[in-house]
Formats: C-alpha cells, sequence, structure tokens
C-alpha cells in the first residue's frame, strides 16, 4: 500500500479544511528513528519544532515534533 498517493492526499486534504477553519499550523509528531516518515512529512512542508516523548508502558519513545504552517499555503 505505499506509494500510492494515499497518504499525500488524505494530508492535503486535512490541510486544507484546517486552514478554512482559520487553523494557522498543523502539528504532529513522528518517531525519531522513523525515516521513512520524517522524510514523507518534510516533503509534505512539515519541520522539526522540537523534541518530546512519547510514552507507553513506561517506556519513553523519542519523538520530533513537526509543524506545518498553513498561513502559507494561500
Amino acid at each position: 500500500m505505499h506509494r500510492r498517493g494515499i497518504g499525500r492526499a488524505l494530508l492535503s486534504e486535512l490541510a486544507t479544511q484546517a486552514g478554512h477553519k482559520g487553523s494557522p499550523a498543523l502539528w504532529l509528531t513522528v518517531n525519531c528513528k522513523n525515516q521513512h516518515a520524517q522524510a514523507f512529512y518534510a516533503a509534505n512542508g512539515f519541520a522539526v519544532a522540537g523534541n518530546t516523548n512519547f510514552m507507553l508502558n513506561g517506556q519513553a519513545y523519542p519523538n520530533y515534533l513537526l509543524r506545518r504552517d498553513l498561513t502559507l499555503t494561500g
């Protein structure tokens, strides 16, 4: 199911809808080890805005906090 454009289309629609509702940005987190996902989000306008940990069963998993500015999508 990879490389069919489904994720890109969903993300594009999400950005469009959020922008129409006045949201200035989209935010998400991605595991620091998931380079494939990081590349996908970077290709779709996201940039690293910080770091955080995803906690699961007492274990901390380092994540990047990503942001995509919606004010530039006009």
